[in-house]
């Protein structure tokens, strides 16, 4: 959406170029015309001047934006020289003949169209992706401006002939020519704004366009019948005639041309407020959900951390053997929750065991503690790690003295400790076992040195 945002924007600011180009195209062509003669209706002399006043305006006018938009539709080196070339027609120092001044002045509304077309393709205009306004478009870059060249070099071309009259086949064969590519574009344009009018999605752009079009459709048709007559039939040749009627045509022309140029900004705009209106409320529907899939997360983090700190806590607990005199309460009920109850079952098991544990203990420490022969433990180290009541008696050392401490330094006599380190260790490796036998130690009040 955001790019169809600034393709369309960057279209509004190419028919913006577009809009001082014209009057400056427009103007030319009056000044091109006026050249030779003024219309015969009309001797005022200063009509040129004010022509060339209003050139000078337009030429200013497009100064302003094309600093304001050169840059971006790249058209200020086409302009700069195009300027260049106005501002030598209007200083009025050439010595050139008029026949030469027009083809001048003709070559420079050319290049005025040229520049047209730059900013059309630069702006984004050219590929315009709805059928409405890419019509309008295609009208307001290169039809409209095709059509009313062809009628005002047929109006200068009267003014000429009148001044200097060439031979009439050949100028019969050229209005020929003129009105044949009028009645092209002519034909061109109305298909244009039938298929505008077709598929356009504003349902006044009709009612808008169609008064102004039909205005230029008559005047533009007025013209061709005066041009036919003279090509059909040779009448005689009124350069006043043919000046007003081609005027006419041109001046509706051109009134189309504003109408369909502030059409076309209407679509265009309507396009971007219907960009930024999905924008709204794509954003108005995917925030919630966004805020939702957060605080689903959110959630569901917290739940499957509370779980896992629970199981942390159980687990530290069962280390230190708090777990087993408390038990272990889970309380989940989300994914983690198989987990739990297995960590539940488990945690129940080994309290169980860890209680039938202790009391077979118990009940082995009674029986050590309660027997009439002495009995000693030790670990795989040698070291003693049990001393019941009756080894107290028998080899007087208690319990205290002799936990902790090496078997063979407490009760195996001296010349027999190397011998029983090295069973133990043969035992421990499992290479050896102990042979249940009565071994006869002597002791002297229980200790031996």
């Amino acid at each position: 959406m955001n790019k169809g945002i600034e393709f369309a924007s960057k279209e509004v600011l190419g028919n913006e170029y577009l809009r001082p180009v014209i009057r400056l195209i427009e103007s030319m062509q009056l000044h091109r015309g006026r050249s030779y003669t003024l219309p015969l209706s009309n001797g005022d002399a200063t009509e040129l001047e004010k022509t060339v006043a209003q050139i000078d305006a337009n030429v200013r006018a497009v100064d302003a934006v094309d600093r304001k938009l050169g840059t971006i539709l790249r058209t200020t080196d086409q302009w700069t020289a195009v300027k260049g070339k106005c501002r030598v027609i209007l200083s009025g120092g050439s010595s050139k003949s008029p026949e030469d001044l027009l083809d001048e002045k003709t070559a420079i509304i050319v290049d005025m169209i040229t520049l047209m077309a730059q900013a059309g393709d630069q702006s984004n205009l050219i590929l315009d992706p709805d059928l409405d306004s890419y019509y309008l478009m295609e009208t307001v870059v290169n039809r409209l401006i095709v059509l009313a060249e062809a009628m005002a070099q047929v109006r200068a071309h009267s003014t000429a002939s009148a001044e200097s009259p060439s031979d009439s086949e050949v100028e019969r064969l050229t209005l020929s020519n003129f009105a044949n590519s009028i009645r092209t574009t002519q034909s061109v344009l109305t298909r244009n704004f039938n298929v505008a009018f077709r598929e356009t999605r504003d349902p006044k752009l009709e009612a808008k366009l169609e008064p102004c079009l039909k205005a230029s459709l008559a005047a533009t048709t007025r013209f061709l019948e005066l041009l036919d007559r003279r090509t059909a039939t040779g009448a005689e040749h009124k350069p006043d005639e043919c000046w007003a009627a081609a005027t006419v045509a041109i001046e509706a022309n051109y009134r189309l041309y504003d109408e369909t140029s502030h059409a076309l900004d209407d679509l265009l705009l309507a396009r971007i407020a219907g960009f930024q209106r999905n924008k709204a409320i794509v954003a108005a529907v995917t925030l919630p959900c966004v805020l939702t899939a957060i605080y689903l997360f959110v959630a569901f983090y917290r739940a499957v951390m509370g779980t896992v700190m629970q199981l942390e806590e159980a687990s530290q607990r069962m280390l230190r053997g708090d777990l087993f005199d408390s038990g272990l309460l889970l309380d989940s009920h989300d994914e983690l929750a198989h987990v739990t109850r297995a960590f539940s079952a488990l945690t129940s098991r080994l309290r169980s065991e860890c209680t039938a544990l202790k009391q077979s203990e118990a009940m082995t420490r009674l029986v050590v503690d309660t027997a009439l022969d002495a009995v000693i433990t030790m670990d795989s180290m040698g070291q003693i790690i049990g001393w019941n009541a009756q080894a107290e008696a028998t080899f007087g050392w208690s319990c205290n003295e002799v936990i902790g401490r090496n078997l063979g330094e407490v009760i195996i006599p001296r010349h027999q400790r190397d011998a029983h380190a090295r069973g133990l260790e043969r035992f421990i490796a499992g290479a050896s076992s102990f042979v249940p036998r009565a071994v006869f130690i002597g002791a002297r009040a229980g200790r031996f040195s």
